[in-house]
């Protein structure tokens, strides 16, 4: 089969393109660049993804790792000639199901196939089932040579090596027998251990029978005894009660005397209450005991809030006098003001700057007047002396007029310099910030001021309120106080008589609670008469006693009952004879049974062990074959086991390596060997099905990496072969094809 043409919206592929060629296919290509992408996108065309893949919190099943990065729907297709004919495979998202749709069509007609399927796709192309094909013609990056076996893969072998059946499988077949003996005898679940104790246990209702009987008739002769020593207890018991009825009357005689007493107290206490009139509840003469403590507390604080108003007051009004300053009109317009004169002072002193530099340049020109010019001596002398004197004149007069007016604006600048006491204009604006901030500290203290005054005048309403409350619920009940001292004085007298009430009316409580205590318990006002004398033995070992007799008279009973009830559950002995004897003849037919299939997997195994000395030599030859090409004969000779781990050994050696103790590259090597010798062995070789390579390679050093490639690309089928290392597009080995990063 060749694989013509592949595109792909798929992970981070989107419509992207691949058109392979025949024979070895080398397509290099950074990280992240879809490598992987492209290799699992033809393993989901050929087989699809597996329907009972999830995610784990290790891994994403493929259907949501490929999921498009662009947010489209997934999709593919791939043209490939397979038998001389050209066939189009496509897959497609079916409502919320990845690659749910497919569809297999005659490239040139476009005509459908009805005879592959989105299921037999794989397996019908590629001539073998998803499993054997990943363990065979599609190699990732690993760095184990372990291909593992799977029932499949073993079927094919044996296929291949024996009969051709691919229906069988050892591993499979072993699993069946190995169920079918361990339904006999598997721990304590075989049938034969359920017979070995259903047996048992009819032994055991044989012997059952037998103890009944005995049992039965000892708890009838206990049953007598027992009987005439729970009388003499009972007789016992009872004289105890008569004794402690009349010790339950005494005692109540005496809950009623106190009763009446306390009924006496409450009385008198109830009549000094009527004396106050109508006293308010607990609860209120407690707020109001509460009220006058926060009261006299309230007095305190009224009296400091008061010096802290006059405080702050006087702070305010000192603050107030500090923020006067004639200097500015209000403190909103002091800054702008200051700005304006800070202009206008600097304005002066350039000004004056100016002046100065003019009455120097006026001082050159002088200078240059009265200096002997060439040009004068050609003059008439009253010429020659007059013009330099004109000069230096108009020069004089010129820099004493500039001199004076630089004066005057140092003057005016001074001026505006000393009305703020400001030694440069930069001074002035930090003159009007001062201000503003004594005009904020005033503000803040006349704030601070009145809140002070309002808090002390809402304090003193609250007090006037609070003290006119506590007069007039005091005076309800005590109409003589006069202020919060006295109220706390009638308020602690009136706690006092309520809790005397409430002493007296819980204890008047608990002496009538233990009056009807006494009563409920059978207590009269009458002496019991005709007392039996007190018994030998104390009450408790009596009562002990009796329960003990009660106790063993109900044993006895129990086991009189068991007995006889077990005599009629244990049934018929002739039956229960009957049915042990089949269950022996049962048990008989399972133990012979279970040894043949013992035989069976014992044959079996070694039925397995002659086949794996038919395609074990084979497969080694071949993997050891492609080993020596790969690694130019460092190692050429391999050994598998039955599970495909693989050994190397070197040449001129004796002693096999395992892949475990081999370097990475090598164990790489190893591991392409074991692969490429199952192509070779389970594939179809009449249409050859195409090897895919994933940075199989990577591992490899230049020189096994050159022969390997050259081992490939004489390889009779199509490679695909996905590489990062650019060494492998330099190698000039088949066609070189590059991906769009």
């Amino acid at each position: 089969m060749i694989i013509k043409r592949m595109c792909a919206t798929f992970g981070c592929l989107d419509h992207a393109e691949l058109t392979p060629q025949d024979g070895l296919n080398v397509i290099c290509a950074p990280n992240e660049s879809g490598k992987s992408t492209w290799c699992a996108f033809l393993r989901a065309m050929f087989y699809g993804f597996p329907t009972r893949e999830r995610d784990t919190k290790d891994a994403l099943s493929d259907k949501n790792h490929y999921r498009p990065w662009n947010g489209a729907p997934m999709e593919g297709e791939i043209d490939l000639i397979h038998g001389g004919r050209a066939i189009t495979l496509r897959r497609f998202s079916r409502g919320s199901t990845p690659f749910g749709g497919f569809e297999a069509m005659d490239t040139l007609t476009g005509a459908p196939i009805p005879e592959l399927t989105a299921q037999n796709c794989g397996q019908t192309l590629l001539g073998v089932g998803r499993e054997v094909w990943e363990r065979s013609a599609f190699l990732g990056c690993v760095s184990t040579p372990n291909v593992g076996t799977t029932p499949e893969l073993e079927r094919r072998i044996s296929a291949i090596f024996s009969s051709a059946d691919e229906n069988v499988s050892y591993s499979q077949t072993l699993d069946l027998l190995k169920k079918r003996r361990n339904l006999r005898r598997h721990n304590q679940t075989g049938k034969i251990p359920v017979l070995e104790r259903e047996i048992a246990e009819m032994d055991d209702l044989i012997a059952r029978m037998q103890d009944a009987n005995g049992r039965m008739a000892r708890a009838q002769a206990d049953r007598l005894a027992l009987e005439r020593e729970r009388a003499a207890a009972e007789r016992d018991v009872n004289a105890y009660e008569a004794l402690a009825r009349q010790s339950l009357n005494d005692r109540y005689a005496r809950a009623l005397a106190q009763e009446r007493e306390l009924r006496q107290t409450l009385s008198s206490l109830e009549r000094e209450r009527d004396r106050f009139g109508q006293l308010p509840s607990r609860a209120a003469l407690t707020d109001a005991q509460a009220m006058a403590q926060r009261l006299t507390a309230a007095e305190d604080e009224l009296s400091r809030a008061r010096n802290e108003a006059r405080t702050a007051a006087q702070t305010a009004a000192q603050a107030e006098g500090q923020a006067a300053d004639p200097r500015f009109p209000s403190p909103d317009a002091a800054e702008d003001q200051a700005q304006r004169h800070r202009t206008e002072c600097l304005a002066l002193d350039r000004r004056a700057r100016s002046m100065r530099r003019g009455r120097i340049f006026v001082w050159l020109l002088t200078l240059l007047g009265c200096a002997p010019l060439p040009f004068l001596s050609r003059l008439p002398l009253p010429a020659a002396v007059g013009i330099p004197a004109v000069c230096a004149a108009c020069s004089l007069v010129l820099f004493l007029l500039l001199g004076r007016a630089a004066r005057r604006l140092d003057g005016q600048s001074a001026a505006i310099l000393s009305r703020y006491g400001a030694r440069t204009p930069d001074d002035i604006p930090a003159a009007a910030r001062d201000f503003r901030r004594r005009v904020d500290e005033a503000r803040f203290a006349r704030r601070e001021a009145d809140r002070a005054a309002d808090a002390c005048a809402e304090r003193e309403t609250r007090l006037t309120a609070s003290r006119a409350e506590l007069l007039c619920f005091v005076r309800s009940f005590s109409p003589d106080v006069s202020d919060v001292l006295s109220c706390t004085d009638a308020i602690d007298r009136a706690l006092r008589l309520a809790d005397r009430l409430d002493t007296a009316r819980a204890q008047l409580s608990t002496a009538a609670g233990r009056c009807d205590d006494l009563r409920a318990q059978g207590a009269r006002e009458e002496a019991v008469s005709d007392l039996p004398p007190v018994p030998a033995r104390a009450k408790q070992q009596a009562q002990d006693d009796l329960k003990l007799i009660v106790s063993d008279l109900a044993l006895a009973d129990s086991r009189q009952d068991v007995a006889r009830g077990e005599l009629a559950s244990l049934g018929d002995p002739a039956e229960l004879a009957s049915r042990r004897e089949q269950a022996a003849k049962q048990l008989d037919l399972l133990r012979l049974e279970y040894d043949a299939f013992s035989v069976a997997i014992e044959a079996l195994e070694e039925a397995n062990t002659a086949l794996q000395s038919r395609f074990a030599p084979e497969l080694n030859r071949l993997s050891g074959e492609i080993m020596g090409k790969l690694t130019a004969h460092r190692y050429d000779a391999v050994r598998l086991d039955r599970d495909l781990n693989a050994s190397a050994t070197a040449s001129g050696g004796t002693t096999p390596r395992s892949w475990l103790s081999l370097s990475r590259g090598t164990a790489d090597q190893l591991y392409l060997s074991v692969r490429l010798a199952l192509c070779r062995l389970c594939l179809p070789e009449d249409d050859p099905s195409p090897l895919v390579l994933d940075d199989a390679l990577l591992a490899f050093d230049d020189e096994r990496e050159r022969l390997a490639l050259a081992y490939l690309a004489d390889t009779d089928r199509q490679i695909l072969f996905f590489s990062c290392q650019d060494r492998d597009r330099r190698a000039g080995f088949g066609h070189i094809l590059s991906l769009q990063s």
